[in-house]
């Protein structure tokens, strides 16, 4: 198997520890592993029982499990009389990550794969930025993720902009173009709403139903944290920071895609 589905059997091994009893790193986790693989038709079903990872997966799952503690899912120890490994348990942090209902930056892969079933056509380049920065986010360099996801964010909003543009006509496309011209992404972006506001009426309503104030958020959030960790502040970035703006990212992006798509396909009717 490769590595990404490897990943995804561990955090299911982790999402049911409770329940699967896994407690110590060793032949119990392999044969918990090799269960979900089977569950997901990552690999046959076996014969006999309990089912087994081929041995060149053994050390793919060391490597993964690892990686893990590193950014803390997980911690060596289950309790204070069990304190080190082969036993370990959940962080406080890993639970979170586990139970997201959402793919999560820890989980790549499916991270990228989430985008591109919400927004089929996101542009190239904002989607380079975005897995430079899961790595950044899988090495623990929180400041440069939030920079990169800043960086896709505003290649989504100048797309939005340069959309809104091409489908307004006279004075109000001549101002726009010059904003996008010459303004910075917060220019940009209030004088885009500015004027895809007042045109809600001629938008299906699942695209424009509590668009605003939820875009606005979203697109505040990420431009801020963007813009203090992309300059000389000195101001960090923390691990729960940084999954809360990579959290929030795909609604940014489902929103301003479909806009962008249907705007493209329709103009302002």
């Amino acid at each position: 198997m490769d590595s990404n589905q490897l990943r995804l059997c561990l955090l299911d091994v982790l999402r049911e520890l409770k329940r699967n009893g896994v407690t110590q790193f060793g032949q119990h986790l392999m044969e918990a592993i090799a269960n979900y693989a089977v569950q997901r038709n990552f690999m046959p079903a076996r014969q006999r029982d309990p089912q087994q990872l081929a041995t060149t997966d053994h050390e793919k799952v060391r490597e993964l499990f690892w990686s893990f503690i590193i950014q803390g899912i997980i911690m060596p120890g289950l309790n204070v009389l069990n304190p080190n490994l082969p036993f370990f348990s959940l962080t406080e942090y890993g639970s979170q990550v586990v139970n997201s209902d959402d793919p999560v930056p820890h989980d790549p892969d499916n991270y990228l794969k989430h985008l591109e079933k919400l927004a089929p056509n996101l542009d190239p380049i904002a989607i380079s930025y975005i897995e430079e920065g899961l790595e950044c986010f899988q090495r623990g360099s929180y400041r440069a993720s939030a920079v990169m996801l800043g960086v896709s964010c505003e290649k989504l909003t100048l797309d939005l902009a340069n959309t809104v543009q091409k489908a307004l006509s006279g004075t109000e496309a001549t101002k726009l173009q010059n904003v996008i011209q010459h303004g910075g992404i917060a220019e940009i972006y209030k004088e885009t709403m500015k004027r895809l506001t007042p045109r809600f009426y001629t938008l299906p309503r699942e695209l424009i139903d509590g668009l605003e104030a939820h875009l606005d958020g979203v697109f505040a959030i990420i431009r801020t944290h963007r813009n203090k960790a992309g300059h000389p502040t000195g101001m960090m970035i923390d691990r729960i920071t940084a999954l809360g703006l990579f959290s929030s990212f795909p609604f940014y992006c489902k929103r301003a895609s479909d806009l962008i798509t249907y705007i493209n396909d329709n103009g302002f009717t």
